[in-house]
């Protein structure tokens, strides 16, 4: 599995399709792997896991509780993933 590849595109890809429960597999799924790999990588990613797509997935759940319209939630993503 390629991890680099999981973080850059396929877990913004599925932020961006609304589709949070796959999000939150994939995280799983990478954490996983990452415990296999040795500990620099570990630590880069994890890293990169919390300074970027945790905080992106709080706020994601926050705008689906505050907006009800898809189109404007579509743009309300774009802004915060530019």
């Amino acid at each position: 599995m390629n991890v680099f590849a999981l973080v850059h595109c396929i877990i913004p890809s599925a932020i961006l399709s609304f589709n949070c429960s796959i999000v939150i597999q994939i995280i799983f799924q990478c954490i996983r792997s990452i415990m296999t790999q040795n500990f620099n990588i570990r630590k880069r990613i994890l890293y990169l896991f919390r300074e970027t797509f945790c905080s992106r997935i709080k706020s994601l759940a926050f705008i689906f509780k505050q907006v009800k319209q898809r189109e404007r939630v579509v743009l309300l993503l774009v802004k915060a993933y530019v």
